[in-house]
Formats: structure tokens, C-alpha cells, sequence
């Protein structure tokens, strides 16, 4: 299953206008919407091969995120920092040592607080077939069934976010140079088999939010797909839900 040298794309990219970020993004299933007002700075990382998507994001603002999986592709999200700022996951808060699953065959929805740091890794359905049988372990969608997140061990998620971190470093370090053949084994095997051990070992996770929270969010998020071209403050979006600025946060 491993890809050569030379489909390797590797982008390392800053930004200081939502709108940039969101079409760099946008190629890649995803569209951001700014919540709050103020200066936005964000940084991206992507890794990308023909089995195999990484990105790594953070940014300064309160964002709204929607997209979905790449055809042909499955989708999970982690913190790649454990001291990153929340995220709510289709009306789940989420912590660091969660799994967020990307819906198979819908569209997700977040919303991220300022200084929120993401790892999505999208790998597709031949790799983890692959990698399921010659490792043994049940097959993604068998272990992700009827579940939109999943809690693993704290050390599980240290080690897959290292193992991360550790091929964006040999990207970053070495190109398509040097260790072609390590960083595809750890990018298309070690990976995702990483990934499906800590599925076969997580437990499901449901931290639902009070019903007056998912109210709030609920409707904040139908008022902001109803304005998505036209300027929406955190005031404007406060009066028009009816809660107060905070109540937002």
C-alpha cells in the first residue's frame, strides 16, 4: 500500500485573514466561519499522499467548522496538544484523550474556542482494510459503528500524538529525500494500525451538553448558516439567540 516519493505533498503555511485560510482549506473538505471579532492568525501543516491526509491547525479565534470525510477517505480528529482550548463535537464536549470521529456519511459540525489546536487524519478505506487484515484487528467501521467519539487510555493518545508529531518532523526535516521508506511505513502502516488499536480499546464517549447548552449551540450554529455571507459579531449573534455574550463562550 505504500505511495512513492513522489505523491507526497507537504504544505506549511501561516495566515492572517480568515478568508485565505478558509480556501486553503476548503479543497480538503472543510470551511471555517469566524465567531468573534478581532485580529485571526492561524497556522497549517498538511501532510497528503494517496492514502493518506494529516493536518495540523491551530488559531487565534472562536471558529465554526463544518465539512466532511474526502470521498473514499475516513476521518479522525484529535488535540494535538493536551493544553489546547475546548472543542464542542457534534453537541459533545470534547477533551484530549477523545477520538473524534468524522460521520461516514455526513457532515460534521464543531465549534472551536480561540487557541485550539487539531490533528486530522484522514486515511482511506484500502489502507485500513489493509492494514486491519494484516494486522489482525477488526476493521474501522465495525469499531466505529454507531459512535461519533470514542475515549482512549491517556497513554494511547500521548503515543499517537507523537507518532504525529514524528512524521510531520521527518516531512518537515527530510522531504521526499531521505527515510522515504520509514516515513511511509509509519504514515501508512504503524498509523493507521495505532488508530484501529486504540478503536479496538476505547470506550465510547457521550459528554452531552446540558439541553439548555445544545439549545444555545443549536441555534447559534442555524443563525450562523443563515448568515454565512454577511459579517455576524458575537453580539449580533447573542441578541439574535437570546443569551447573553458569555453565554457564548
Amino acid at each position: 500500500m505504500s505511495s512513492s516519493p513522489e505523491s507526497l505533498l507537504y504544505l506549511k503555511e501561516q495566515f492572517h485573514d480568515i478568508e485565505e485560510f478558509s480556501h486553503f482549506v476548503k479543497e480538503w473538505g472543510l470551511d471555517f466561519r469566524q465567531l468573534d471579532c478581532g485580529e485571526f492568525n492561524a497556522k497549517a501543516r498538511l501532510i497528503n499522499t494517496e492514502s493518506a491526509l494529516i493536518t495540523h491547525v491551530n488559531y487565534s479565534r472562536h471558529l465554526d467548522q463544518n465539512g466532511s470525510s474526502p470521498p473514499g477517505f475516513r476521518t479522525i480528529a484529535l488535540y494535538s496538544n493536551r493544553n489546547s482550548n475546548r472543542v464542542v463535537w457534534r453537541n459533545q464536549e470534547m477533551g484530549p484523550n477523545d477520538l473524534m470521529l468524522f460521520p461516514p456519511d455526513g457532515e460534521l459540525s464543531a465549534v472551536a474556542w480561540p487557541r485550539f489546536h487539531v490533528f486530522t487524519v484522514s486515511l482511506s478505506e484500502s489502507l485500513l482494510s489493509h492494514v486491519s487484515q494484516i494486522s489482525g484487528l477488526p476493521g474501522y467501521e465495525d469499531l466505529t459503528k454507531g459512535k461519533e467519539a470514542v475515549t482512549a487510555p491517556e497513554a494511547a493518545m500521548r503515543d499517537l500524538r507523537r507518532l504525529i508529531h514524528q512524521i510531520s518532523r521527518m516531512v518537515d526535516q527530510n522531504g521526499k529525500r531521505e527515510d522515504s521508506d520509514e516515513l511511509y511505513y509509519r504514515l501508512e502502516y504503524e498509523l493507521p494500525k495505532m488508530i484501529l488499536s486504540i478503536l479496538d480499546s476505547a470506550q465510547s464517549s457521550r459528554k452531552n451538553l446540558s439541553p439548555r447548552r445544545a439549545h444555545t449551540l443549536n441555534r447559534s450554529e442555524e443563525i450562523i448558516r443563515a448568515y454565512a455571507d454577511e459579517p455576524l459579531t458575537v453580539r449580533n449573534l447573542s441578541q439574535m439567540v437570546g443569551v447573553t455574550e458569555r453565554a457564548l463562550e
